[in-house]
Formats: structure tokens, sequence, C-alpha cells
């Protein structure tokens, strides 16, 4: 694994690799500058991809009840993470169709991978929630007297008859012995001083009672509102929408800008070219009298359509010239156009262009020069 990064650190931008082609020997950027570019352009990568597959990770982990459902749910999103990372990164310079197909891969597994953390992140809010929920102390819950106590409705009605008989010893005349109604009226006040009494008592548990149900309810409602993220109850009280979209609105940017990062990084990270389909890497080392060109890895040409698309591109011209430069040096090609074309299968403009560079290179014998090769 690490023979594969590292030759990442130690390449050179294409742009610098063209340049010496042109006559410049100078690089734009010491090399030291150029290796922490590429040295931060891999950390930044690799962080966005390690964590967005850490996240994909978890979250097929959280589906499936089965060991086997499980390795299956995260194996899903793992792969989807990583070949929307790497795979536009892996196809520049492809044909039109291996990038259409690639398009539409990224486009499914990025739905893939979007799903897969939006629902991480929902069960992590969740988690969240419920711990902020726990902090909330319990109502304080005061023990009530254990004791039998009558309704309010049966001692009223208990009152309601007893001031009914008052009233009916009150309004009968008493001719003799009157005795006995006057302790009936006696018991009856007594009975109506004992019911108020009772009725009060019958209020205050029903007071306590209320008190300690709306201290249960006031701390089920905190608990409620902690479940919530702050900045999603603000944004959904700013924008009028309601909590569920804003959340899945900030899941959403979330996610884009992890696996955003992690594409554009190795989109820069690996400049690799591909031209027509062939991987041409050229390295391009400074000497003191001159340039020396070696070739890391070249494949077989390819038809005479796809080296004339090659040598249509400003790339393909800057290598087609390179090379073109070293056969004209030792002869293997003639230095006209026809021998230009005849050779790279190039339009004669491309090849009329090749020439005109050769020229001011002076690698082409001149005429004005009595034919000598600069």
């Amino acid at each position: 694994m690490a023979a594969r990064i590292l030759p990442f650190f130690n390449r050179a931008p294409l742009a610098v690799k063209q340049g010496d082609d042109a006559g410049d020997r100078r690089a734009p950027f010491p090399p030291v500058k150029r290796n922490s570019m590429q040295v931060a352009k891999v950390t930044l990568a690799g962080t966005a991809t390690a964590t967005s597959l850490g996240i994909a990770a978890l979250s097929g982990l959280e589906r499936g009840a089965t060991f086997a459902e499980r390795l299956a749910c995260t194996a899903l999103p793992v792969v989807a993470v990583a070949g929307l990372h790497l795979l536009p990164a892996l196809s520049r310079g492809q044909s039109f169709s291996v990038r259409g197909l690639v398009v539409v891969l990224c486009t499914a597994g990025l739905a893939v991978t979007l799903s897969s953390q939006i629902s991480f992140f929902q069960l992590a809010q969740q988690h969240a929630g419920a711990r902020r929920a726990e902090s909330v102390p319990d109502a304080v819950h005061v023990p009530l007297a254990d004791m039998t106590v009558r309704s309010l409705t049966g001692i009223a009605q208990d009152q309601a008859s007893a001031r009914k008989t008052l009233a009916l010893i009150d309004n009968h005349r008493c001719s003799g012995n009157c005795t006995s109604e006057h302790l009936r009226r006696a018991t009856l006040t007594a009975t109506l001083d004992a019911l108020a009494i009772e009725s009060d008592e019958a209020k205050r548990r029903e007071a306590a009672e209320d008190r300690q149900a709306a201290q249960v309810d006031r701390t089920q409602q905190q608990r409620d509102a902690m479940r919530d993220d702050p900045v999603m109850v603000q944004l959904a009280d700013l924008t009028g929408l309601s909590k569920t979209s804003v959340s899945l609105l900030l899941d959403l940017v979330y996610a884009g800008v992890l696996d955003g990062i992690g594409v554009l990084g190795w989109y820069l990270v690996m400049p690799v070219r591909r031209l027509g389909g062939d991987a041409v890497n050229a390295a391009v080392v400074a000497s003191s009298s001159g340039l020396e060109r070696e070739h890391v890895n070249a494949d077989e040409a390819a038809d005479a359509d796809s080296r004339i698309t090659r040598c249509s591109s400003p790339i393909g011209i800057d290598t087609q010239l390179m090379l073109l430069r070293r056969d004209v040096s030792e002869g293997k090609v003639q230095a006209t156009v026809a021998g230009i074309r005849n050779h790279l299968g190039c339009a004669q403009a491309t090849a009329a262009q090749l020439r005109r560079e050769l020229l001011a290179l002076r690698v082409v014998p001149n005429q004005n020069n009595g034919g000598r090769n600069a």
C-alpha cells in the first residue's frame, strides 16, 4: 500500500513537465514545496475517504439481524464510497463511452453513499438526543399520605343532604319538648363542619397531585426539547420548515461536503495522463547540459484515428514534440511536414505546427544557416 501512495508525493505536476518541453528549465515551484503540496493533497483526500468509509461501515452495521446480513449491508456502501471517490480520477482521459459509464455508476454510488451516511447521521442524532434527555433530572416526587379520600362530588352531595335536613328542622316549630330537635341541629351542624374539613383535605390533595403531574409534564417537555439538535431547531424557526426537513437537509449537506472533498482530492492527487486510452507516464529529468527524457511506461501505439486525436490536444502536441525531437535528432524521421505526418499519423496542420516548434527549438536544419543543425 505504501508503495502505491509514495509515488504520488514525488510526482511533479503535468504543467511543470510540459514547461520543460517548451524550453523553460525552471519549475514554477521548488521540489520541497511541490512535495508539500502533494502531501497535503494526499492527506486531505485520504482523510475524507477514510471518514466516509468509516461512516458507511458503521451505517451498514446498524442494518440486518444476522452477521451475514450486517456484513453484506456494510460491504455495499463501502464499495460505493470507494468507487465514488476513485473512479472519476482513474477515468481521466478515457474514451467518452467509458466516462459515460463512470458517470452513471458514480450517480448510483452517490445515491447509495448519501442514503447510508444520512441514515448514520440520523441514528447518531437520536443517540445524542437520548443522552441529552437523560441529563434532565427527574421531577421531585413528594409522597402523599396514604389515606382514603372521597371525591369532592360525594362530599358535596353529603353537604347538600345535611343542609337540607337542617333547613327542615329550622322551619319546624317546636311546641313541646325541643331537646331532640336541638340535638339533631347540633349533630347536623357538626356533620357539616366535618364535611367542610374533608372537602378542604380533598382539594389540597388534588392540588398536590396536579402540581406533581405538572412537574412531570415539564420534565418530559424538557427532555423532548433536548432530543433535538439546537442548530436544527434554530434553522427550523428561521426558515419555517419542519424539524424533520431541516435535519434531512443538514445531513445531506454534511454527506455532500465529505464526499465532494474526497472526490476532488483524489482527482487532484492522481493527475495520470491517459491519452486516447493509452497510459503515457513520462518523467522529465533536468540535467546540466540539457533535458534527459526517459519513458516510464508506454503502451503500444493506437490506430491512426486515436493518434490524430492525441495530436489535436495540447497535451498530445507537447508529448509528441518531445518524442519527435528525439527521433529527428537520431535521424529516424525526416523533418518535413509529410515525414512528420506519416510518422505520427497527424493532420497536416498539426504536422506543420510540430515542424514550426522544431524550428523554434533549432532541431530541424534551417536553410538560412547553411543546413547546419543547431
